[in-house]
């Protein structure tokens, strides 16, 4: 009996160490990618070319960049999945991986414009080589106690009163400070977004920049900057609710 009963006791325990681990189903994660495209109404942008924004004023870009931060995907239960980490959009490239989601089906996607609050106030020296947030050629950052430029858009407009010869006077538009983080919460997609073993999910999104610029004097403002012109910068803030929206 006394050979007997720890034998006994080790095959109760070795079975249920088994019966509980086939309990445990392991998470199915496929990656979540991003394909992002800028756009002056229905055309998308060239850099350089011109396109006429909302008011029928020409414009042209040089030089698009903006954070893109906090992404949950909404299940169609209303449940969210967290994505962390940020990436850094840059003009001329389209294509952006976020992180991995589990299998299932989603209805929609949120994320903020801007970099996350803990670390917005961050040393950009601090991050790793190849993090978003350590890029700093061009610079994308304010200062420690005001942390990163959430988005830059460079470029020309034609200051003329017709304003729809060539652009020939240069703009700057930058958004950033804790205050004007934006979050931006998609309507649900006309497609269910299936994520299924094996397969990875691409989000087409278009951003129109005639949408972002709406309201914008850009006849006579040429730089917009929420440390000194928090007027325009709020405008600018107010209207990334409508920039995006998704590619069908």
């Amino acid at each position: 009996m006394r050979k007997t009963l720890p034998a006994c006791l080790a095959m109760t325990l070795i079975c249920f160490l088994l019966f509980n681990s086939s309990c445990k189903k392991k998470t199915i994660t496929q990656k979540l990618q991003l394909h992002l495209h800028a756009n002056v109404d229905s055309n998308e942008i060239d850099l350089g070319g011109a396109y006429a924004n909302a008011e029928g004023r020409n414009i042209s870009f040089s030089n698009i960049r903006y954070y893109i931060s906090n992404v949950k995907m909404i299940d169609e239960t209303g449940a969210t999945v967290d994505i962390p980490g940020t990436i850094l959009y840059h003009s001329g490239e389209e294509n952006y991986e976020v992180g991995e989601i589990p299998v299932g089906n989603y209805k929609s996607i949120a994320f903020d414009i801007g970099v996350p609050a803990a670390d917005n106030h961050s040393n950009p020296a601090s991050h790793e080589s190849g993090d978003p947030l350590g890029v700093q050629d061009p610079a994308m950052y304010f200062s420690p106690e005001n942390g990163y430029i959430f988005m830059d858009l460079e470029g020309m407009v034609d200051s003329f009163d017709t304003g729809h010869g060539v652009p020939q006077r240069a703009f700057t538009y930058m958004l950033g400070t804790d205050a004007l983080r934006k979050r931006i919460i998609m309507p649900v997609h006309s497609s269910t977004f299936k994520v299924s073993e094996g397969n990875n999910i691409t989000v087409h999104m278009i951003a129109d920049f005639s949408l972002l610029l709406k309201g914008i004097d850009m006849k006579n403002v040429y730089k917009v900057n929420p440390l000194t012109d928090l007027h325009d910068a709020t405008l600018l803030d107010n209207n990334l609710s409508n920039t995006f929206s998704y590619e069908q």
